[in-house]
């Protein structure tokens, strides 16, 4: 986001991960640990679930970061981990793995593609951007520095 903001607004939080880049960037993120080598010998992660009082979404849509190629991924407490694992029992994840590895890699263009607004909100859709994402800043410096604990469950304001 930080190389793209001369260029203008980019989409809100919520819109981000519907974005061509982000698509294009996860993939590239497997493609480049799978041609490194490090299937089988090193970690190639996916997103972190920072809901955790979701579990049952986590667990109905989760299981596309093994499907992704993911051998690992982050999760917000040992309930959500034992959760998450049930994912990696119904996916196998190495021949997963190879089947991605004969695929074209990310296009490098898509990554280059910055997610920006095609038209600008309105005053209040800005403000609830900015006190949203102020807030979650504050809660993960609060939640980590302050308190010296994990800071998946930072309250949105709405």
């Amino acid at each position: 986001i930080h190389t793209c903001m001369l260029a203008g607004p980019v989409v809100q939080k919520a819109d981000m991960k519907k974005q061509a880049w982000i698509k294009a960037y996860e993939d590239a993120n497997v493609d480049i640990g799978l041609f490194s080598g490090f299937q089988g010998k090193g970690q190639i992660g996916k997103g972190m679930w920072a809901k955790p009082d979701s579990m049952k979404a986590m667990l109905e849509s989760k299981i596309a970061e093994p499907m992704a190629g993911a051998s690992t991924a982050w999760v917000p407490s040992p309930s959500a981990a034992a959760l998450h694992s049930i994912h990696y029992h119904r996916v196998d994840v190495p021949t997963r793995q190879m089947q991605l590895a004969m695929r074209p890699p990310a296009k490098v263009e898509s990554l280059l593609e910055p997610p920006l607004l095609q038209q600008l909100p309105d005053k209040e859709a800005i403000d609830h951007e900015l006190r949203e994402n102020a807030q979650s800043i504050l809660g993960y410096v609060v939640r980590w520095v302050d308190l010296g604990v994990g800071c998946s469950k930072v309250p949105d304001l709405s």
